[in-house]
């Protein structure tokens, strides 16, 4: 817990040749070293494709965005696909103004992969 008493929960399903990765509560300073080893692990696992649920996330500062910005070069660097999923407004707002939506694969939830 950071000293605001939220936390980060962070769960994962894996799949054949892919995970999926739910985040819920704050991705901050006090969180995203946590969140970088986790991302980490799963792309030395060998998955094509990791999708990273922003959904329920309820905060993310700059230091949050860094394990993102670190897996979007693992994932390019071992030809993995990384996907960023149904953000809030707030957040897309935040990569937006950084122009992480440029650097990273962003989709609504609704929108479906071809």
């Amino acid at each position: 817990m950071d000293a605001r008493g939220q936390q980060l929960e962070i769960r994962v399903r894996e799949g054949e040749g892919s995970a999926r990765m739910s985040l819920r509560g704050e991705l901050d300073v006090a969180t995203a070293a946590v969140l970088s080893e986790r991302l980490s692990a799963i792309n030395h696992s060998g998955v094509a494709e990791l999708t990273v649920d922003l959904a329920e996330l309820s905060y993310v500062d700059a230091a949050g965005l860094s394990p993102l910005v670190v897996e979007q070069q693992r994932a390019t660097a071992s030809g993995m696909t990384l996907r960023i999923e149904s953000p809030t407004a707030f957040v897309r707002d935040l990569f937006t103004v950084t122009g992480l939506i440029d650097y990273l694969t962003v989709s609504s939830g609704s929108e479906t992969a071809n």
